[in-house]
Formats: structure tokens, C-alpha cells, sequence
């Protein structure tokens, strides 16, 4: 078992569990992983007869699902692939109050083809697995991933360069066993009656799980969402980005970790140092208004606009148009109106919620604001709502992987939440898309910032009112023995400077 991103036991943040599939191990997710320690801690299982785990002496589903009862944190969005999916189904069908979230990878609810449920393994194929199996099982086992490969080279480099170790002959074949068992109908049933959130996602072209099982899910059980995209059926290794899309879009179901009301009070205190602290906010706004049509515009608003720095730049640029500037924060608001400029209509509210009418924006522009908003796929449905048909989206904003240097030095100091989690880039295209607009122009950008010592970074973090307002965050100050830990741990050149990381999605979108 490993444990990513937590320095200490998990505790009362939610944790990602993942769970793999038969003859591979805790590798098999390659990199999944890294990814999605971004959103929390992070906790990799190996199956019983895997790795360190020894197998069960009960290797029956009961004893399965009692061994994951066992290793489970206290709160948990649990991540399934192939068996480790089946496995993980059963157990939410059984204890659904233990976890917060579902995922199962390609997955059937039924691994073997019967009359009733014809989209599956065919029996024979299965039964000569099993046979050689017993003689063979490293053979076995590579015939079994070539299979699961389905002639995408580039996986099977991949496996051939970093191998899964194999399980014990013993739990292999009494898990193979199993797999050809399960029937989770029943199972499928409870857990629709359930309020957990729910996610299957299958691969188009798997040739163990036969994606047209997807049409029988859809109907059987309309209150899970049933997904598909690309690739066969090894998708943590082929589509690692939609696998932790897929995860992100489970925790946005949570109840909201940022605290907004925190969020405008912060950012109202910082507002009289924030122009002087923000370079890096100002460096990416400026390469943002670059990406600005040349076309004249009748209404253009500038969301989460801060102190107003690049009010002046947007009234130059379309000296016509109606300007809009809006905030979450009043003291930002009160900042930015000492700005000069004429023709602007002030707003103090919250993106998700617009007090404009719909279609009444031709140019919205947004940098470094929108990554206080959790909720993003409501939050793009009402930027849809407020632009204009053919009008333009220009988005800055910061994604997963930023300040990954601090997210993981506090990690080795404390299991607590020190850090506002961003959601990634893949995130936001998706949730863009769902909401309306077409990608004109679209790029990461990596930002390397540089600080004289560690306490500076944090410093400038406060001075712009960026620190953490995570409701799970600790509520009592941070002792000055964790803050030693925390420099102690964090990457620093000899002199004590040290960069902080952002990666900021960045593009322009038109309306449809």
C-alpha cells in the first residue's frame, strides 16, 4: 500500500483510494496517480496476494470486501479498475455511508457473457485463461495484458518498461476465479437507491469489457452516470487525464470547501497591498488582454477585477464600450473604482451568480479570479448565460500543479489542508465545452516565481489575499515548530531562495 501526499494518517480530509484490477498491481495506474494527489490524500491498495498484501484465507467476495473494510480511511472516494471496480461496487452497495464517491474503470457488473447479459467476456475465453492459469500463470497473465492492450504499442512499451509484479499463483487464481463469479445486479440495484454519486466509465475499444454494455447500464440504472471515451481497456495508462476528470467531477458533488464569504473578506483586507503584490497576477492579465479581438465590442466585463489594474488597458483598447467591473470583494471594488476610467457599471457578487441578464456581455475577460469558484461546471453554464452569442471568452486562470512545491512540503509536515486546491486544465475545457463555447486558442503556461526565502513566498500569498480558506483547513494558528518543518522541507537553493510553481490555463473562447 502507498500513501501520497500525506505526512500523517489520513484524517479528516477525503481521501482518493485506488484499487486495481486483476494481474496488476498499485503501478497500474501510472500516472494517475501523481495527478490526482493534487485534490487530496492519497492511497493506493494493492489487492490481497499483491505487493506486500498477503492473500486472504477467505479469498470469497465476503472476504474481499472485508479486507477492504479493513483499509479503508474514514472518508473516501473509492476508484475501481476492472476487478478492483467490481470489487469497489460491491463494497458501496454494502456500506455506502463509508464513502463519498464511486468510479469503476472498466468495468462490467458481469465479467463473463451469460443470456442475460451478453455484453461481456465470452465463456470460452475466459475458461481458457483459467485453465492455463493453473499451469501458467506468468503466461497467463502476459496473454491476459496483451489482450487488454488491444494492439495500442505505445501501453504495451509502457508495461514492458515498468511491469506490474505479478500476484501469488494462489490469489491469482482464486481472484481469476472470482471474477468469473460475480454477478452485481443486485448489488447495481441497492446502490441505485443510494444517494452516492456514481461514475462508470468504459473504453471504446476494450476487449474485455465491450463498451456496448453502456446502452444496458444507461437504461437499468439511470441514476449512475455512465461514461465513455477512447482507448482500451488499460485506460489509467492510455487516458490518465479522463480517469482523473472523472474523480475531480466526484468531489465537486462534496459539500463546497472554500468558504466564499472567507474568500471576500481576504481578499477585501489585501485589497490596499494587492497592486504592489501581485506581479505575477499582473504579468498574466497583461498576456491575457494580448489574446483580445481587435474588433469594437458594445459591453465588455472584466470578472473578479480586482484592484482595476487592467481597467484602464480594456477602456483603451474599446473606449466605446460599456465596461462592467466585478468582484466577489467590496474593498477590491472600492480599489478599482479609483481607477480612471469612464462609461463603467460596478458589481459586487459572486460569478456563479450574475445579476446581469442573459446575453448582455460581447467580450468577458477573467484572470487569476475564477479558481475560487468549486463548482465550475455551473459556474461556465452561467458565463454561457451572460455572453452573447459569438461573443468571447478571455479565461485565465490557475489549474492543477500549482504551488505542487508548498501543496507537497506541507504534506510531509501534517495531514491537514494548507493549500486551495485548483482543478485542472482538462476540468475547465471540459466544463467550457458542456457549457457553449468553442476553443479558439488554449495553452498552459508554466510560471516559475521567485522568493528570497520560503517565508516570503507565504508572505506574498497573504499580501494578495490568496491564503487558505478551505473550510477543512486547521482553525487554530499554525505553530511556529510546523512552520520550521514546513522550510525544512521545502526545496531551496543555498541562499535560501526558493520558486514557487503555477500553471495557468490560458485561452480564448467564442460563444456558440
Amino acid at each position: 500500500m502507498q500513501l501520497v501526499g500525506a505526512g500523517a494518517p489520513l484524517m479528516a480530509a477525503t481521501a482518493i483510494v485506488l484499487l486495481h484490477g486483476w494481474g496488476g498491481n498499485s503501478r497500474s495506474w501510472g500516472q494517475v496517480a501523481p495527478q490526482l494527489a493534487e485534490f487530496g490524500p492519497l492511497q493506493l491498495l494493492d489487492l490481497p496476494g499483491y505487493g506486500d498484501q498477503p492473500p486472504l484465507a477467505d479469498p470469497s467476495l465476503q472476504g474481499h470486501l472485508q479486507w477492504l473494510d479493513e483499509q479503508l480511511p474514514a472518508r473516501a472516494v473509492l476508484v475501481g479498475f476492472s476487478l478492483g471496480g467490481m470489487l469497489a461496487l460491491a463494497f458501496a452497495a454494502q456500506q455506502p455511508q463509508r464513502l463519498t464517491g464511486l468510479l469503476t474503470v472498466a468495468s462490467n457488473l458481469c465479467f463473463v457473457a451469460t443470456a442475460q447479459w451478453p455484453s461481456a467476456l465470452a465463456p470460452t475465453l475466459f475458461e481458457s485463461f483459467y485453465r492455463e492459469f493453473a499451469g501458467e500463470p506468468g503466461k497467463t497473465i502476459a496473454r491476459f495484458t496483451s489482450l487488454a492492450c488491444n494492439s495500442q504499442r505505445q501501453i504495451k512499451k509502457q508495461l514492458a518498461a515498468n511491469p506490474p509484479l505479478p500476484p501469488t499463483p494462489e490469489a491469482g487464481l482464486a481472484q481469476l476465479a472470482l471474477l468469473g463469479e460475480l454477478q452485481l445486479f443486485d448489488a447495481a440495484a441497492r446502490l441505485a437507491n443510494t444517494s452516492l454519486p456514481v461514475t462508470m466509465l468504459f473504453a471504446e475499444q476494450d476487449a474485455l469489457v465491450p463498451v456496448a454494455v453502456c446502452e444496458r447500464l444507461a437504461v437499468d440504472y439511470p441514476s449512475f452516470t455512465i461514461e465513455r471515451c477512447a482507448g482500451s481497456h488499460l485506460l489509467p495508462l492510455q487516458q490518465p487525464e479522463r480517469v482523473v476528470l472523472a474523480v475531480e467531477q466526484l468531489l465537486a458533488q462534496q459539500p463546497e470547501h472554500l468558504d466564499k464569504r472567507a474568500v471576500a473578506a481576504s481578499f477585501s483586507r489585501a485589497a490596499g497591498s494587492y497592486r504592489a503584490a501581485a506581479s505575477l497576477q499582473c504579468e498574466v492579465a497583461e498576456q491575457l488582454l494580448a489574446l483580445a479581438p481587435n474588433r469594437q465590442v458594445a459591453t465588455v466585463m472584466d470578472l473578479g477585477c480586482a484592484s482595476g489594474g487592467q481597467l484602464p488597458a480594456l477602456h483603451q483598447r474599446y473606449p466605446e464600450a460599456q465596461l462592467v467591473a466585478a468582484d466577489l470583494a467590496l474593498g477590491m471594488l472600492q480599489q478599482a473604482a479609483q481607477q480612471p476610467v469612464d462609461n463603467c457599471v460596478w458589481l459586487c457578487g459572486d460569478a456563479e451568480s450574475l445579476p446581469l441578464a442573459g446575453g448582455t456581455v460581447e467580450l468577458l475577460y477573467s484572470s487569476f479570479a475564477l479558481q475560487w469558484c468549486e463548482q465550475i461546471e455551473p459556474l461556465c453554464a452561467e458565463l454561457a448565460r451572460v455572453v452573447a452569442a459569438a461573443g468571447e471568452l478571455l479565461l485565465a486562470v490557475p489549474v492543477a500543479g500549482t504551488l505542487s512545491e508548498l501543496r507537497s512540503a506541507w504534506a510531509r509536515v501534517d495531514s491537514e489542508i494548507h493549500v486551495n486546491r485548483f482543478a485542472s486544465a482538462q476540468r475547465w475545457r471540459a466544463a467550457l465545452e458542456k457549457a457553449g463555447f468553442v476553443c479558439e486558442q488554449l495553452e498552459l503556461r508554466e510560471h516559475r516565481q521567485p522568493h528570497r526565502s520560503v517565508r516570503a513566498l507565504l508572505q506574498s500569498i497573504k499580501a494578495v489575499g490568496a491564503h487558505n480558506v478551505n473550510r477543512q483547513r486547521a482553525t487554530t494558528a499554525t505553530g511556529r515548530g510546523r512552520l520550521q518543518q514546513l522550510y525544512q522541507h521545502y526545496p531551496t537553493a543555498a541562499d535560501g531562495s526558493c520558486t514557487a510553481t503555477w500553471q495557468v490555463l490560458m485561452g480564448r473562447w467564442r460563444r456558440r
